[in-house]
């Protein structure tokens, strides 16, 4: 039990690590939103820069990052939908394993009255 609570506690602080993950990319997206262009104005502004070049390159990085923040995006889910799929199993089986002692107790407890009405029995055999 002991051993579950300590993989429990590590699984919390994994999950809270993979949080913080995804609020610094959230923190990333929301910059990003701030970089692109939003608005009809500001993409005006853009269409109007006298360099065509600078234009493409900065429309090509953006999508590049954005590109790479989806995946590292994706690539962070697919690890804690993992990691919450492997929880949840190793939650089962303690339930399973806690249900099977539980069933081992209540033979135990069955076995052990069954002894207290054969000396009862007993008792009251010799005594008639």
């Amino acid at each position: 039990m002991n051993s579950l609570l300590t993989r429990f506690r590590l699984s919390v602080l994994q999950f809270l690590k993979i949080h913080g993950i995804l609020l610094e990319l959230v923190v990333n997206l929301q910059s990003l939103h701030l970089l692109l262009p939003h608005n009809q104005y500001h993409l005006q502004q853009l269409q109007r820069t006298p360099s065509g070049n600078r234009q493409k390159r900065s429309k090509k990085t953006s999508e590049d990052s954005i590109l790479k923040i989806f995946k590292e995006c994706d690539g962070t889910a697919r690890q804690y939908e993992r990691e919450r799929d492997r929880i949840a199993e190793e939650l089962e089986r303690e339930r399973i394993r806690q249900g099977d002692v539980e069933l081992q107790l209540q033979a135990q407890w069955l076995d052990f009255m069954k002894e207290v009405l054969n000396v009862v029995v007993t008792y009251l055999g010799k005594r008639n």
